[in-house]
């Protein structure tokens, strides 16, 4: 949803972004164990999965989804937030990162991480959808250095992906 300029400029403005922060509030008060709200500033965990979080003893608000995959081809959004994937090919895998928005259409979503380790012996390869720059050290490449490396990416704007980790050359 794009998100309404603050400050307003007069009464009505200032009506519609009440309307806009009452229904986030909302969300986030009633939002169910398992939701994050996106906000202008990225995600928020509803009150009740901050709760679930605390009951368990853990202080981390999300926890990362395994996802083991033999593929040898697929693509991530921000919408694979917290996932990781453990890829068990042992031919290379071509990783295709898209532009991070969260919802068709949507906002993207600064600051969503997905994780890969390589598991097999296929190479794990990040591959920049068109428009999309995955930014990284100018003596490296975006793909696992070898059997065993993890590597992740975090959204930092609508057209940009952090990389880091044990990346090859």
């Amino acid at each position: 949803m794009p998100f309404l300029p603050y400050p307003p400029q007069n009464t009505t403005e200032a009506i519609s972004v009440l309307k806009q922060d009452v229904e986030l509030a909302h969300d986030v008060v009633h939002g169910d164990d398992t939701q994050d709200i996106l906000t202008e500033n990225g995600l928020v965990p509803s009150f009740a999965k901050v709760i679930k979080t605390l009951n368990t003893g853990s202080l981390v608000t999300s926890t990362m989804n395994i996802v083991d995959t033999n593929l040898t081809s697929f693509s991530v959004t921000a919408a694979d937030h917290t996932k990781h994937y453990c890829c068990s090919s042992n031919s290379d895998i071509n990783v295709t990162v898209e532009a991070p928005t969260m919802f068709e259409g949507g906002d993207p979503i600064a600051g969503a991480l997905v994780f890969f380790t390589q598991i097999g012996d296929g190479t794990i390869r990040l591959i920049p959808d068109t428009g999309i720059t995955l930014i990284y050290p100018e003596d490296s490449s975006p793909l696992t250095f070898s059997k065993g490396s993890t590597i992740a990416i975090e959204s930092k704007s609508a057209t940009q992906w952090i990389v880091t980790g044990n990346m090859g050359y």
